[in-house]
């Protein structure tokens, strides 16, 4: 089985996630305006979907034109697969290289706005709470857009 095509679009991905990181950071996101970190870190959501349409165009592309659901389904749970791989380090380079203020900024906005105790945002908010919280994310958003886009980019012969 021939996965250079995966790996790259999980490449391609975690790239992105790394340039985003890096786009929050320089626009004051996980600083002076943290308060609207919530809003738009979700944006990625775009950017996200469509590194998995380009994707799966790509593999369409590879197999002659032609996708069936399952293979489109398919490629996406494996491409999901590397990016689960290589989001524990993607997550330590930008929380400790690209925006490692992001958590004593996060704390202290949380505290001072009385959204949670110190107790609470100190626990809330660490390097394994939010890998933890990407691990379960990372497959569950990526099996469900593979799904959705297999089932739209689909093409029989």
């Amino acid at each position: 089985m021939n996965l250079k095509l995966e790996i790259k679009w999980a490449l391609i991905f975690t790239m992105a996630t790394l340039f985003w990181s890096l786009l929050e950071k320089v626009t004051g996101l996980t600083s002076t305006h943290i308060d609207k970190f919530p809003y738009f870190t979700n944006i990625f959501a775009v950017l996200a979907i469509t590194i998995y349409i380009l994707a799966m165009k790509a593999k369409r592309k590879n197999l002659g034109g032609v996708l069936p659901w399952k293979k489109g389904f398919s490629f996406g749970i494996l491409m999901t697969g590397y990016i689960f791989i290589l989001t524990p380090l993607s997550l330590y380079i930008t929380l400790k290289w690209i925006m490692p203020e992001f958590f004593n900024n996060t704390i202290q906005w949380a505290v001072t706005n009385n959204k949670m105790s110190l107790y609470e945002a100190e626990n809330y908010f660490t390097f394994n709470n939010y890998l933890l919280q990407s691990l379960i994310t990372v497959p569950l958003m990526g099996a469900v857009t593979s799904a959705i886009i297999a089932l739209f980019l689909r093409k029989k012969k």
